[in-house]
């Protein structure tokens, strides 16, 4: 199952660690090489640690630097498919600042709209994005100092009465000591902020770079032409060597692998041109071009740094403006002095009407500059006009129209425009028309202001008509709504925003008086007839939120009324028949959860939070029910399991036993038959220990079987019936049956061991008589080794066997002593042993009788443990009994053989207590059975 995590606010700029860095909280939480969650559990035990050791806070914001904690939630419903990872402010924190913390853009604690306001989304995104970025590459860069890279940090003024700071998004410094500050917008502000962030900058010496975006259409133009025009105006009144030149910079996807590649910081820079199409007209073109910021020209107490010198261009284009005003001034002086009402010559007036031409089109920056030239042209064209014979009957026609203009002029002064009628509209356009036509001259230059001021009336009579239009068809709309809307007593729902969408389409704002009260009357109408309305679908809203909830507390009564000993007497019908209901009810509590979404806004806030608390009630209510019963549910299910595996475990024990209760009936029949047989002892015992190991296990499995409790829950002392015709009808004929193999078993093991032993004893008797024909130089070594092989013969199968009993009693046998008295008559100077023997007597005799009583004492500790391990399975193995007496009486024997005189009193101690401890349990073992 894949899980999808969400990083809330990725863009969002905080401080961690110690000392304080900057970055955004998904670059702080998307790592390549972690997961999510992992990176979160990390910070959130940093948060931990940074706090309970050193008291101090490892993730704060970088807007208001208040301390941060972590917050995962998961997705609807509890969903494990989602996460969703957010920080928030820690409002409860000592030095957190309540004000502060609400004036913060990324505060979401009361509603807080200041993000949206602060920056939108995709202009926070390509900010942060470009600015991590740069930053990376900054790093790499041999150019610039990677110790003097800075993010985000507040850079103070270095004057100490005005105390102003600036934070721009990066600082570093390269390696000819020139400082940067770079600045990333993609929205607008105001060219105050802009001029106040220069000014600042220039004061530090620091050299100020506006990036903005390549695609970014119209959000930033405003900000881009200031740049260009206001803060690097080529007018600026700086020094000749420090003048700006019109450029702005961008940054994008391009000019960053440009930056990768170059090994330093390259933005796109974006400057005017000017080109010269004639004479009189001249065309701007914006040309953009990637630069490095080493190519750029720097003044930072001066200007702002610059890439394309745009000065030489802009001369060029003040020269051609300067040479056609020094035409113009020419001209002007020549006309004074020598213009008059005589016949002049077509080419002078050609010439001065083309030197008046040339500047008609041309547009001044400079107001004065502009109002100059078009006084020298009207004076130049006043010249002009009255050169030549036709120059009084001009005058006279331009009296006529002046008359005329009079007139119109005074009624459009004296009648209101809403008053005109179509023949006072038919002569303002009259009027209109002749106005050019009039031969202006120095005496009434004001005729182009009464030109202007008809169009202007003319232009606002017709706005008035179509106004009059627009009033009269909104007026109609209106009408026909409120009659529409008094057809129904009840307006419907989807009629109701409808309505109130035409009615604020509908203009009604230069109306009059008597128009603004029909409408102000039709309106009361209309409002009244959707508040009536609204008032009814309130009401059945809240009846049905009611209905809903009282549906509900009926359906879910009588499980409510249960207690938790009645939920633990139900049994899985019961459960499931409850849990069907109480899904049945989930649908219920939803419509009224959407009821009172519809009418929380509307309705009284103290219908609403009693209508809240009687539904968080209710599903209060039913979790809890749904809680126990599942609760119960998981358990049933689980007691279910528990069976079917005991009962599945139970089967497969019957079934083992049952094969085991057949083999070992085999087995038993086999020993019977031997049993009645004739034969050797030994062969016959060897027939029995051929299925010795097999009948061990399959004894324990059958005793293990009886003795468990699943034995006795399944069959009830009862055994299968597959066997029964084997008359193993109950535990006890199981038993009996093992009790009995193993018996037999026991008798064929007693006979064995008494042969073995008379063969022993004959070896012994054999090895004596062996000893006396020695002295009578009679036998020699080879005879003793034939002896001696014969016997190691029989004592490896004593032991191969498990003759322990035996084997005890053969360490305590006169064999060995027999050995050694053999070997010392074979050996060549015996008879000098002796001699010296007999010196020694008395040295040795105390020696010899310690010895005694410690092989004696070595043979007591192994009988007492072969006698405590066949008492502890004489229980389930009654072949042991004869063993188990046989190693008593051989203890009894040899307690009996000590030599007192030679032990020490804590050795006389410790012999009888435990002496008393076998004794006991010897007699409760043999007592029991």
């Amino acid at each position: 199952m894949s899980v999808i995590n969400v990083v809330s606010r990725p863009l969002w700029e905080v401080f961690y660690g110690n000392p304080k860095k900057v970055t955004t909280v998904g670059r702080l939480l998307e790592n390549p090489f972690k997961p999510t969650d992992v990176k979160y559990q990390e910070i959130l035990a940093n948060i931990n640690k940074a706090k309970h050791d050193h008291d101090e806070h490892y993730l704060r914001c970088s807007f208001c630097n208040s301390p941060l904690y972590g917050r995962r939630n998961t997705g609807e419903k509890d969903s494990k498919e989602q996460f969703t990872y957010a920080f928030c402010h820690n409002k409860h924190a000592k030095d957190s600042n309540i004000e502060k913390i609400s004036s913060c853009p990324f505060y979401t604690g009361a509603g807080n709209d200041l993000y949206k306001s602060y920056c939108s989304d995709k202009e926070n995104e390509w900010r942060i994005n470009s600015k991590y970025d740069v930053i990376s590459e900054l790093e790499r860069s041999k150019s610039v100092l990677s110790q003097s890279i800075i993010n985000s940090h507040f850079i103070f003024s270095n004057d100490d009465e005005v105390n102003t700071r600036r934070k721009p998004d990066i600082y570093f410094e390269d390696q000819q000591a020139n400082k940067w500050a770079v600045e990333f917008y993609r929205s607008w502000i105001t060219s105050y902020v802009a001029y106040s962030r220069e000014a600042f900058f220039r004061k530090q010496g620091i050299n100020l770079l506006w990036l903005f975006p390549v695609d970014n259409g119209i959000n930033s133009a405003a900000v881009e032409d200031y740049i260009m025009f206001g803060s690097n105006n080529s007018y600026l009144a700086i020094k000749e060597q420090h003048r700006a030149a019109n450029n702005v910079f961008y940054f994008g996807e391009k000019q960053l692998t440009a930056t990768n590649k170059n090994g330093e910081l390259t933005v796109l820079a974006k400057y005017p041109v000017i080109n010269k199409l004639s004479d009189n007209e001249f065309d701007v073109e914006f040309l953009s071009k990637e630069v490095s910021i080493s190519e750029m020209s720097l003044s930072p107490n001066e200007r702002l740094p610059f890439a394309v010198d745009t000065k030489p261009n802009l001369m060029n284009y003040r020269n051609d403006v300067a040479y056609h005003l020094v035409r113009l001034r020419k001209a002007y002086r020549y006309c004074k002095a020598h213009l008059s009402y005589t016949d002049i010559p077509s080419s002078i007036l050609t010439a001065l009407k083309a030197v008046r031409d040339n500047l008609v089109n041309f547009e001044f920056q400079n107001n004065h500059t502009q109002n100059r030239v078009n006084t020298l042209s009207l004076r130049l064209q006043s010249y002009c006009s009255r050169a030549g014979k036709n120059a009084s009957y001009s005058r006279s026609k331009a009296a006529a129209n002046l008359l005329t203009v009079r007139d119109l002029r005074r009624n459009l002064t004296v009648v209101p425009l809403r008053k005109f009628k179509q023949v006072d509209f038919d002569n303002l356009k009259r009027l209109g028309n002749c106005i050019p036509n009039l031969k202006i001259t120095s005496q009434f230059i004001s005729m182009g202001e009464l030109y202007t001021e008809l169009n202007t009336g003319i232009e606002g009579l017709n706005q008035l008509k179509q106004q009059r239009v627009k009033t009269s068809h909104a007026l109609l709309t209106l009408r026909k709504l409120e009659r529409r809307v008094g057809c129904f007593e009840y307006l419907p729902q989807e009629h109701i925003s409808k309505t109130n969408e035409l009615r604020s389409d509908l203009d009604f704002a230069l109306v009059s008086s008597r128009t603004s009260a029909i409408v102000a009357h039709l309106n009361q109408k209309i409002d009244k007839a959707i508040t009536r309305s609204f008032r009814h679908y309130l009401t059945t809203d809240i009846r049905k939120v009611r209905s809903l909830l009282q549906s509900f507390s009926s359906r879910i009564k009588p499980l409510s009324c249960m207690s938790k000993d009645d939920i633990e007497q139900m049994n899985q019908g019961e459960i499931t028949q409850a849990l069907t209901l109480l899904r049945s009810l989930d649908p219920e509590l939803d419509r009224a959860k959407g009821r009172l979404s519809d009418v929380r806004y509307t309705a009284e806030k103290r219908t609403v939070e009693r209508l809240q608390k009687s539904l968080n009630k209710a599903k209060n209510h039913h979790a809890d029910i749904t809680t126990k019963l599942v609760a119960k549910e998981n358990r049933l299910f689980q007691e279910k399991l528990w069976h079917e595996e005991r009962l599945k475990r139970i089967n497969t024990q019957k079934e083992e036993f049952l094969t085991s209760l057949k083999r070992l009936h085999e087995l038993y029949l086999v020993l019977k038959n031997l049993e009645l047989s004739p034969g050797n002892v030994m062969q016959r015992f060897d027939l029995t220990l051929l299925h010795n190991e097999e009948a061990i296990i399959i004894s324990r499995k059958i005793n293990e079987y009886l003795d468990s409790s699943d034995s006795s829950d399944s069959s009830d002392s009862s055994i299968d019936s597959d066997v029964s015709y084997l008359n193993y009808t109950d535990k006890n004929s199981c038993k009996q049956l093992v009790d009995e193999y193993w018996s037999i078993f026991g008798v064929f093991k007693s006979d064995a061991d008494l042969k073995l032993a008379s063969e022993f004893d004959a070896l012994t008797d054999k090895l004596e008589l062996l000893n006396a024909a020695i002295r009578k130089r009679e036998k020699n070594v080879t005879d003793l080794h034939a002896i001696q092989l014969e016997r190691e013969s029989l004592l490896s199968y004593v032991k191969h066997y498990g003759f322990q009993a035996l084997d005890e009693r053969l360490k305590r046998s006169r064999w060995h002593s027999l050995c050694m008295l053999a070997e010392s008559l074979l050996s060549p100077s015996w008879s000098q042993k002796e001699n010296v023997r007999g010196k020694n007597g008395d040295k040795n005799a105390n020696r010899e009788q310690r010895d005694h009583n410690a092989s004696v004492l070595t043979q007591i500790r192994y009988q007492e443990r072969d006698i405590r391990r066949y008492c502890s399975v004489y229980v389930t193995n009654k072949g042991v009994k004869l063993n188990l007496n046989g190693t008593y009486g051989q203890l009894k024997r040899n307690i009996n053989i000590l030599n007192e005189e030679y032990l020490s009193n804590s050795t006389k101690l410790i012999l009888e207590s435990k002496l008393s401890a076998i004794s006991e349990l010897y007699a409760s073992t043999i007592n029991d059975q």
